[in-house]
């Protein structure tokens, strides 16, 4: 359990939230995290927000194209950003000497992304290109069926990577907008973490942040999202592969219920993470009904999905989904013994507790919870409050979410001669 004084937590006058986390050995990664994912996209502009991460490194305030990639590299750092459902995020990791560096690159890119018309033009095409590969990829191709499927309405439906037709018609004007509508004080936590002193780095986000005015005006309010499964869902496409990748998935709560979460993640992890979770011995190992399996739960800011996610022949397939729901059934009816418990909750501490190893894993910890939840708390507390997750709140869980009559089913199999796709609520 990290203590509450590990995490140095304060907001400038104009709204941003600078959370320092000191750390020595030498290191510092400057990571801004934005509000703004596919959950708050608009039909028409869907995709906008990882089109959007896309363009922030190809030039901002004094930097022009290519730029920041030579300043970066220039000092022997490294950046990246991503996107997903409810955030878009970007970090420079260098020598912590470097930390002026990392922060006007970071300060230049949220606040004053050039979205350059020509690069605009150029990165479209990058993107079209990675959903086209993505359409050839089994396992792409299986989660966004998966979203769009499982949920008859919601925030997240929709794909994060978007679609041609709405990526063809995203413009400047129209990203510009959302960039300056989202890309606001309000809505970004700025996350420094590593060999820094907290009063001399919030000085100097002061001066190269302090004066970044511009209002939060979502295009989505986010009180007003709800969520729609669609039920008992069995979809089964048809793909060049060699097996069956597949995937069933049930309905849990948004992560604002803290208890719920980290019981969620416990059962995750007795079910389906290590070769000695339930699913892996009984499916895999002793009766050899597939080749992969493994169970996973989204923490997210609106309801989400568990799943548990294998690959197999799909002769063995019917046998494999039936093997798992009784495994799922058996967590529902009893509570699990002391030594899976202890099994599961043991890897799940050492799994976060290896995720903040680094500066970037440690910011990208903190910077996520804190994007979804509002608050330090649960990512703080989290290994303090698996450790204390009993049996009964595990299967209690197990009762509460896994149900069979709110499954959602998805297969990618091997195509076969005259047959289709279909999709059916059985």
């Amino acid at each position: 359990m990290r203590p509450p004084s590990a995490i140095h937590h304060e907001r400038l006058p104009n709204g941003l939230t600078v959370l320092m986390v000191p750390r020595p050995g030498g290191v510092v990664t400057v990571d801004a995290w934005i509000g703004a994912g596919s959950a708050g996209e608009t039909p028409e502009l869907n995709g906008v927000s990882h089109f959007l991460e896309h363009m922030l490194f190809k030039g901002a305030g004094r930097y022009g194209p290519g730029e920041i990639d030579r300043v970066v590299e220039g000092v022997g750092g490294m950046m990246n950003a991503g996107t997903s459902h409810d955030f878009t995020h970007c970090y420079v990791t260098a020598a912590s000497e470097n930390f002026p560096v990392a922060l006007d690159v970071i300060a230049a890119v949220i606040e004053n992304a050039a979205l350059d018309p020509d690069e605009l033009v150029r990165e479209r095409q990058v993107i079209l290109e990675e959903y086209a590969r993505k359409q050839d990829d089994p396992h792409g191709v299986l989660w966004e069926t998966l979203y769009d499927r499982a949920f008859a309405a919601g925030p997240y439906k929709a794909s994060v990577l978007g679609v041609p037709e709405s990526l063809e018609a995203i413009g400047r004007a129209e990203m510009l907008d959302y960039y300056r509508r989202h890309y606001a004080p309000k809505n970004v936590a700025l996350l420094i973490v590593g060999d820094t002193e907290p009063p001399r780095a919030l000085e100097a986000v002061g001066a190269a942040l302090g004066g970044f005015h511009r209002p939060f005006r979502p295009l989505v309010a986010r009180d007003g999202a709800e969520t729609t499964y669609s039920g008992p869902v069995e979809t089964v496409l048809e793909k060049d592969v060699n097996e069956t990748y597949g995937v069933m998935a049930f309905p849990v709560p948004a992560l604002k219920d803290y208890a719920a979460a980290y019981a969620l993640d416990v059962l995750q992890f007795l079910l389906g993470c290590g070769d000695a979770s339930l699913l892996y011995q009984e499916i895999k190992e002793k009766r050899r009904l597939a080749t992969s399996i493994q169970a996973g739960c989204g923490s997210s800011r609106y309801p989400d999905l568990f799943h548990v996610y294998y690959t197999c022949d799909e002769a063995k397939r019917p046998d494999l989904e039936k093997a798992a729901l009784e495994q799922i059934d058996r967590v529902a009816q009893e509570p699990p013994a002391p030594q899976a418990l202890e099994r599961a909750r043991r890897l799940l501490v050492n799994a976060h507790a290896f995720s903040l190893e680094t500066t970037n894993g440690e910011s990208a910890s903190i910077g996520y919870y804190y994007t979804i939840t509002g608050a330090t708390r649960f990512e703080r507390d989290y290994m303090g409050e698996i450790a204390n997750v009993s049996a009964e709140r595990v299967q209690e869980q197990a009762q509460r979410c896994l149900k069979p009559e709110a499954m959602t089913r998805v297969a990618v199999r091997p195509k076969r001669a005259g047959s289709r796709a279909r999709r059916s609520s059985a």
